[in-house]
């Protein structure tokens, strides 16, 4: 996202002992993301076809299964290809056809494939939410989620018992902050935060994600 927010960066030359690095336009850093993701999926699928592991006693993702990491990397490519969709056409063609591969199967399609962090990590959003007090349920986010009845409201956030929480459409109640409040540390304990625990997995890439990115590139049948 860095790229497309702030344009040019340093890609090809990073990491080089140099005084100056110079950067790379858009279209270098994404040809370059490109073929660096076709080297490491060509080295790594006969691996992957022998039903391989690597370094699997340090590998929090996959535990070295490197059939996932090999769809791992094609989704990515796919998911860098749908973000050229517009901006360039023919290339987004290109790698969106070159990690399809002729079948939906040669991407993350399935739960078990995706690609998250866990077990021993804490989540960083829960921990963002519980000791910094930066990360809160916004009064217009329990508008919205309560007025139209949203399922999701409950997933989304923690119930809370204050006394200045509202009952929502579901008859529990959550405690939204006003925006734009400046107020002393712990004026608003009690509110409502991210519905995280410290065991929740940090995703990397869903399977959700992948159908949708398959059905948006429109280059391939299903």
């Amino acid at each position: 996202k860095a790229l497309e927010t702030y344009g040019p960066i340093p890609y090809t030359h990073a990491g080089e002992m140099a005084l100056v690095i110079p950067f790379d336009s858009e279209k270098e850093v994404y040809t370059a993301m490109f073929e660096d993701l076709k080297d490491a999926i060509e080295t790594l699928t006969p691996l992957a076809n022998n039903g391989d592991k690597i370094m699997s006693d340090f590998d929090v993702v996959y535990k070295g299964d490197v059939q996932k990491w090999v769809k791992y990397a094609k989704s990515l490519m796919l998911r860098l290809a749908i973000r050229l969709k517009y901006a360039d056409p023919v290339m987004s063609r290109q790698w969106a056809t070159e990690a399809y591969g002729g079948s939906i199967m040669n991407l993350i399609s399935t739960i078990d494939e995706e690609a998250k962090m866990g077990g021993e990590f804490v989540n960083n959003i829960q921990y963002l939410a519980d000791n910094y007090g930066e990360c809160s349920m916004g009064s217009s986010m329990f508008a919205y989620l309560s007025g139209y009845k949203d399922p999701r409201l409950e997933k989304y956030f923690r119930t809370s018992e204050v006394s200045w929480a509202l009952e929502a459409f579901d008859g529990k109640k959550y405690a939204p902050l006003p925006p734009g409040t400046a107020s002393p540390a712990k004026t608003f304990a009690g509110r409502s935060v991210p519905n995280f625990a410290s065991n929740t997995p940090t995703y990397w890439m869903r399977a959700s994600e992948i159908c949708f990115s398959h059905s948006e590139s429109n280059f391939a049948p299903s």
